[in-house]
């Protein structure tokens, strides 16, 4: 990875070495994510720019009427929560096994009725 280049390999090398912590609290939205302020100088280098990476390819999306961006890499959805990169200190991301994008908006699937449930809709 060159200081001003971050590919879609590069990402994938970030994601394959992160510890992905599950959200435990969010059971209903089951998701993990990597926490900026306990990996080194070097990973959170490596996270701004996957960040900046997710920003500019990802997809603009609503959930709970928020708009996101996501990026789909391997059967899972990347994001952060929208503050500015160097505010920016968790990066989640969700599997398609339990998440998916339909109309522009990220859908939770619930297993319990084992069909989409859209739990953010507020229409």
């Amino acid at each position: 990875m060159n200081e001003n280049n971050f590919s879609i390999e590069d990402a994938r090398a970030f994601i394959a070495k992160s510890k992905w912590v599950f959200a435990k609290t969010m059971k209903a939205t089951p998701h993990e994510y990597v926490n900026r302020k306990v990996i080194s100088p070097t990973e959170q280098a490596e996270f701004d720019k996957f960040v900046r990476f997710i920003r500019e390819n990802g997809e603009k999306c609503l959930y709970w009427n928020k708009e996101y961006t996501y990026l789909l890499i391997d059967g899972w959805y990347y994001w952060t929560m929208g503050a500015p990169i160097e505010e920016t200190f968790i990066l989640n991301r969700a599997s398609t096994k339990t998440n998916k994008i339909v109309n522009g908006k990220m859908i939770v699937i619930s297993p319990e009725r084992r069909s989409y449930g859209d739990l953010h809709a507020r229409e």
